[in-house]
């Protein structure tokens, strides 16, 4: 068929340790949704069997399983902490954490409350609670049952509880999660009761030494008031005012200072310029001077207009001339007299100014000395002011908690009530029957793919390709599986030649001929073990070939220890046979048996062989088969397992193709690949595997992708 593949040569032999795939071939990565689906359908009575026990064993067990009611109580919790100290004392609350959340939940599972629960109920007497056959600590018993069947949850975020209690008996659950619940608020209140009492104590006496440190610092606050001459929280504004008052006075005393030191400045310099004084009125602003510059004007005009007309000495002029001497010494005596008046009051600027500047510094200084003393005040009054504040915040909080004596409320409040429950929780019937199918599903699944992974049989062509690396050549049905049909398989072929059952002995020996190789004259049929289907498939297949054909076929029957082929073909063993025409030299056609109504003819074994005897041996069959060839263009040759014959292999080297057989889903993978391994090295490439007994029906659900598995599609194409 082909020339030896190099992925068959190894250290050891044709094939080596290990098969690989053929060339050309290459395995798919993908996982295949069909293989997966044909591996259930391979195992779906396994799948079924394993679901089955599984759920029904779920069933009986949840169904043995002791009723459990559950009844549940609802409890809210109306505020995190108590508030015993003021708020914003950095006095920290002794009780402050008694009802958070999380420490309520744990409280109502606290043996001391669980203990009370049991006292009440009268638990650890009753004998339907605890058995009367324990013997020992019957109420630490009965609470460790308590705690151990009562569960408490808070919900979410909220402050919110819900406690439930589980008991076989409905009634029971409900007493029980109700006394829980009620045993809790009065504990509550208990505890209210006991807070308030230490709070009054603890606020009685923190009040005694917050007024005692509140007399004590306002006194300190007062003397220091005294000691400071700070009687009025004014003081040290009214100072400011004044000093501003001063600066503004000391800035007007100053300007009119240096105003009167000027003015004076310029008229010494004028009187010293000019010692008439004729100009300094101008710069003194007198009235007076002023009035006499104009009468001297006056008179300068008139003596000068009589100078120009008279002599010196003329009477008018000396008289006019006298006037002016008079009024210039009237202007010196004035000018002298202002001169007296402005350095009067220059010097008294300066006095008031330097006063001014005086009292300013002493102003100033006071304020230096009250601004000190203000620090230390001001630490001293909000000392006293806090004093006063927190002693007064207690002495309000202690008189509530004085009024709230003999009103204690629990914190906590039963929202609901826990009813008798009309169901029991445990066993959920509906979700355990759900998780054992499930489970019944999964492990199903499990054994169907645990018993699929050692199956060591083959299915499909794909799987002998993928597994063995030979070519699959094609099946043959199992003749029950398939319509129409005879007795016998020979019968089936020979009565229906065009039907699926003989259709499928031509696709064979189709597979075979489209082979490498342009000899396909001879080809041996073997198996790894006997009982494979070996030689039905020879003798249909050469009848097959042979009827409707002109060509004529012949099959050989070689495996001489069990010889089925020539069971299956003759009755008469009265002619001779292989063993005579090989021992004895008898002609081949007085041996050969020719089939009715087609050009199918048999070589059988007629006498049987001793068993000492060998029949490849001198070559005789490799002889017979070189005479038969220039007669027959196909041989077949019924040849013996590989395993159990070792004269097997001698057989299949005479022939130029081989068919290894093997049954489907019977036949081991180890044991095709022993075969394999026994085959001589130049038949291995001429060798292809067939696959016999195929159930039709089942095929359809097992083997996904192979040709046999889409006949239900095709049947009807067959004419029978």
């Amino acid at each position: 068929m082909n020339s030896i593949p190099d992925i068959y040569r190894g250290a050891e032999g044709p094939i080596g340790d290990s098969l690989g795939p053929r060339a050309g071939w290459q395995p798919s990565d993908r996982l295949n949704i069909h293989e997966i689906i044909s591996i259930f359908n391979r195992r779906i009575t396994l799948f079924a069997i394993v679901a089955f026990v599984v759920f029904e064993l779920a069933q009986t067990l949840t169904f043995m399983m002791p009723k459990v009611y559950s009844a549940t109580a609802q409890i809210a919790l109306d505020r995190i902490s108590e508030q015993v100290a003021p708020k914003g004392s950095s006095v920290v609350d002794p009780d402050q954490s008694s009802s958070d959340v999380d420490t309520q939940v744990q409280v109502l599972t606290s043996r001391e409350l669980a203990g009370k629960v049991v006292d009440t109920l009268g638990l650890a007497r009753d004998p339907t609670f605890l058995p009367p056959t324990f013997s020992g600590d019957r109420r630490q018993r009965a609470i460790d049952q308590l705690i151990n069947n009562l569960d408490v949850e808070r919900v979410k975020t909220a402050f919110v509880i819900n406690l439930s209690y589980q008991d076989t008996d409905p009634v029971r659950a409900a007493k029980i999660a109700n006394a829980v619940a009620d045993t809790y608020s009065q504990q509550q209140v208990n505890a209210h009761r006991d807070a308030n009492a230490k709070a009054a104590a603890f606020l009685s006496a923190q009040i005694g030494r917050l007024r005692e440190q509140a007399q004590n610092d306002m006194r300190a606050l007062q003397e220091y008031r005294v000691a400071n001459n700070l009687l009025s929280t004014t003081g040290a504004t009214l100072t400011e005012q004044e000093i501003s008052s001063y600066n503004q006075q000391v800035a007007q005393a100053r300007a009119q200072a240096i105003e009167d030191s000027a003015r004076l400045s310029t008229a010494k310099k004028q009187l010293l310029i000019n010692s008439t004084g004729a100009d300094i009125g101008q710069s003194l602003s007198s009235p007076v001077i002023q009035g006499l510059r104009q009468q001297r004007a006056t008179i300068s005009a008139h003596v000068a207009d009589l100078a120009s007309r008279y002599g010196p000495r003329y009477p008018e002029l000396v008289d006019a001339r006298s006037q002016l001497r008079d009024i210039d010494l009237q202007i010196q005596t004035e000018v002298l007299r202002e001169l007296s008046s402005l350095d009067a009051q220059a010097r008294v600027s300066a006095q008031r100014l330097a006063s001014l500047q005086s009292s300013l510094g002493g102003a100033r200084s006071a304020l230096e000395q009250n601004n000190r003393a203000m620090v230390t005040l001001d630490d001293l009054q909000r000392r006293a002011t806090t004093s006063q504040e927190l002693y007064q915040s207690y002495l309000d909080r202690y008189k509530a908690v004085a009024a709230q004596a003999g009103t204690e409320t629990p914190n906590a409040r039963v929202l609901s009530r826990a009813r008798v429950p009309g169901a029991p929780s445990s066993p959920k019937v509906a979700l355990n029957l759900a998780l054992g199918l499930l489970m019944g599903l999964m492990l199903g699944a499990a054994a169907a793919i645990a018993a699929e992974l050692y199956f060591t049989g083959f299915t499909t062509g794909d799987e002998i390709e993928r597994r063995l690396g030979l070519p699959y050549l094609g099946g043959v049905p199992a003749l029950k599986s398939i319509e129409p049909r005879e007795a016998t398989p020979l019968a089936t072929v020979e009565q229906f030649p065009r039907s699926g059952f003989a259709e499928s002995f031509r696709s064979i020996l189709a597979s075979v001929r489209h082979g490498r190789d342009t000899r396909h004259g001879v080809i041996a049929v073997t198996s790894a073990l006997p009982g494979e289907g070996k030689s039905t498939l020879a003798i249909c297949l050469a009848a097959a070939s042979a009827i409707g054909s002109n060509d004529r076929v012949v099959a050989i029957d070689l495996d001489v220890t069990r010889h089925r082929l020539s069971d299956l073909t003759i009755k008469n063993r009265t002619k001779p046979g292989l063993r005579e025409v090989l021992r004895e030299g008898k002609p081949i056609e007085d041996a050969l048996v020719h089939i009715p109504g087609s050009n199918l003819y048999v070589l059988p074994v007629t006498t049987e062989f001793e068993k000492k005897e060998q029949i490849t041996r001198s070559g005789l069959v490799h002889a017979l088969v070189t005479k038969l060839r220039e007669h027959f263009p196909l041989i077949i040759l019924d040849c013996p397992p590989l395993l159990p014959v070792a004269e097997a292999r001698d057989v299949v080297a005479l022939a130029d193709d081989v068919i290894l057989v093997a049954a489907w889903r019977k036949t081991k993978e180890s044991a095709l690949r022993s075969a394999i391994r026994m085959l001589p090295p130049l038949a291995v490439a001429k060798t292809g595997i067939a696959l016999t007994k195929i159930n039709m029906k089942k095929q359809a659900r097992f083997g996904a992708g192979d040709p046999t598995a889409f006949y239900k599609k095709y049947r009807q194409y067959y004419s029978t």
